[in-house]
């Protein structure tokens, strides 16, 4: 009897070491995956180690970049690597430092991009017009970058520095800036929240969003400025609402957004700074029918609304310091400008010669005119 249990109690135990041994396998880590064949490789100047130089005699479109060629380790790219070439996802593996300038620049058809935690220097421009680009993964342990809702983050800067078609923004105030190009020409992105943490959009970093048509601005407090050509050409947006804390749209920022119907600008507290419109802000802008400054107005900058051939309505506040040259030049619809201050409040605006370029209607608070 005791020797039936004894073998039972053996049973029992190899069967129990038999399962542990299968769960520890089907959650041991995976290795890394087999690298592409073909890829070419330079050697560094150190002698010891090899850069990735191009796409090289690969076929492969889903491109994985090894750790190790010829007994060397891998640590990074030489610039334009990969430059206008056809792959579609990039799996870099640890041991990788450097992702060099340009090295995926126009790889249109690119769409994921998965970075290990040894990186730490992207260069300018390293996925600069990647238009199918949907997923940005870093790998836990980098020290200098991470991802967060499709986007890549430089950590300590709190730069958003390059964002997927799909991203959301982080709200947690990991963000507070955008670089420039950090979206250009995403066809993918339709929607996209500029969270209140941030202060600052870079130039052209959403330029020819072709598809993009929802753009929000929470309110907050911190200050924002938007970058030069920041939305250019984004087709899609039809209405727009601009909160208070933007203090700065700078030149050609919304320009060519051919859809875009209406633009508010929302009222700020008591003291607050005012707006100013770089030149060409909103220039030919052809369906725009309607701009409303509840906001301090510093600056309407040359050419704001430049060939808005459809304006029809603009409402300014009493504080406007100043319009400039042409700022309306070419709005054949001749839009009415509806001032909130009196007319003598009207005559101390600094008004740049020619800033009309037509006939205009001014309708103040105790008067009606034409000015040319």
């Amino acid at each position: 009897m005791k020797t039936k249990r004894l073998f039972f109690c053996l049973f029992l135990l190899t069967l129990a070491l038999l399962l542990c041994a299968c769960e520890k396998e089907d959650t041991a880590p995976e290795g890394p995956p087999t690298p592409t064949e073909g890829l070419s490789y330079t050697l560094a100047e150190d002698g010891k180690s090899y850069l990735v130089s191009g796409i090289g005699t690969a076929t492969d479109t889903d491109i994985i970049i090894p750790t190790v060629y010829m007994g060397k380790p891998v640590v990074g790219f030489k610039k334009r690597a990969f430059c206008e070439t056809a792959i579609t996802s990039v799996y870099i593996s640890y041991g990788v430092f450097t992702i060099s300038e340009e090295v995926f620049e126009k790889c249109t058809a690119l769409a994921s991009v998965i970075i290990p935690a040894s990186v730490t220097d992207i260069g300018y421009r390293a996925f600069w017009g990647c238009e199918s680009l949907e997923s940005i993964t870093v790998k836990e342990g980098n020290t200098v970058y991470h991802s967060a809702g499709n986007c890549l983050i430089e950590t300590k800067s709190k730069t958003l520095l390059v964002g997927g078609g799909g991203c959301e923004i982080p709200k947690d105030g990991s963000v507070t800036s955008i670089a420039p190009h950090a979206f250009w020409k995403r066809t993918s992105l339709t929607a996209v929240t500029i969270p209140a943490a941030v202060t600052s959009i870079g130039a052209s970093a959403f330029s020819e969003c072709k598809n993009l048509v929802s753009l929000v601005f929470e309110e907050g407090d911190a200050a924002c400025t938007i970058g030069k050509a920041a939305f250019h050409k984004c087709r899609g947006l039809v209405s727009l609402t601009i909160p208070a804390r933007v203090t700065l749209i700078d030149n050609g920022a919304f320009t060519l957004c051919t859809g875009l119907s209406s633009v508010v600008f929302s009222e700020g507290n008591e003291d607050a700074e005012g707006v100013s419109l770089g030149t060409d802000a909103f220039s030919t802008c052809s369906s725009l029918e309607s701009v409303t400054f509840l906001a301090p107005v510093k600056s309407l900058g040359e050419s704001a609304f430049w060939n808005c051939i459809g304006l029809r309505s603009v409402s300014l506040p009493a504080r406007v310091e100043r319009i400039g040259t042409n700022a309306f030049e070419l709005c054949i619809s001749y839009p009415e400008i509806y001032y909130d201050g009196s007319y003598a409040q009207w005559k101390t605006v600094e008004r740049s010669k020619g800033w009309a370029k037509g006939q205009l209607l001014i309708h103040c608070t105790d008067k009606t005119f034409t000015e040319y």
